[in-house]
């Protein structure tokens, strides 16, 4: 008998019938605004809404993915990367460096690597403090199953819940004030899409047929790019 692997990529899902019949209701853009909570398709759908709202320069760490710079290139804003610390800390004087006189407003986007902090709470009362136009977005994708002890409260916080479980989207975006944010696209081709090849993953490891990892394979590495394209943020289908 042979043995099937894969290492990483994608999570396999059974093809649940709950999660066939939410992609088919679509009951999409769900939220949860007592707690400041937006429902979304995606980590990328959540920078989206944060770039169409403010037409920010966007201060990026340079260790970041594409996922986290599209949203914001979609929507013509500018990027300026900072340097990272060899512990992966947030190099404060080069974020101070990229900083002009005459900005009318900035977004700060960090997030902890590896269980490292990027910012110390002192560092980032002293950038509200010195920087009144500046706004803090916190990516917590790496960290989203930790509690944050941290009293510092940022603008707003992300996260990609699909990268932690076998849905077929998922990102999370906290805000002080969710009703900021309206209009949403109704496309849940996304995840019906991605939850059949999610059982068709299931199933090449059940049966070992490389036909079903060829096609689950095409289907993972073309879906996104529905995201990048779409002109509206999405809300998430379950």
């Amino acid at each position: 008998m042979s043995v099937v692997r894969e290492y990483g990529y994608e999570y396999d899902a059974a093809p649940n019938a709950f999660l066939w019949a939410s992609c088919e209701e679509n009951t999409v853009t769900r939220t949860e605004k007592d707690a400041g909570l937006l429902l979304l398709r995606s980590g990328r759908d959540a920078f989206k809404c944060i770039a169409r709202k403010h037409a920010a320069v966007i201060l990026m760490p340079a260790l970041s993915c594409s996922s986290m710079s599209d949203p914001f290139e979609f929507y013509g804003r500018e990027i300026r990367y900072y340097r990272l610390q060899p512990d992966y800390s947030a190099d404060i004087d080069s974020i101070t460096a990229q900083i002009r006189g005459d900005e009318a407003e900035l977004i700060l986007l960090y997030m902890d690597y590896f269980g490292n902090r990027a910012f110390e709470d002192a560092d980032l009362q002293w950038l509200k403090k010195t920087y009144p136009a500046m706004k803090f977005v916190y990516d917590r994708t790496h960290t989203l199953l930790q509690p944050s002890s941290s009293p510092f409260c940022p603008d707003y916080t992300v996260a990609s819940l699909r990268k932690w479980a076998a849905v077929a989207d998922g990102g999370l975006l906290w805000a002080k004030d969710p009703s900021e944010f309206d209009e949403f696209s109704k496309d849940i081709s996304f995840a019906k899409e991605r939850l059949e090849a999610q059982a068709m993953r299931k199933q090449f490891f059940e049966t070992g047929d490389v036909l079903l990892k060829e096609r689950y394979r095409r289907v993972f590495a073309t879906v996104t790019d529905r995201i990048d394209g779409d002109e509206k943020p999405c809300g998430m289908s379950l």
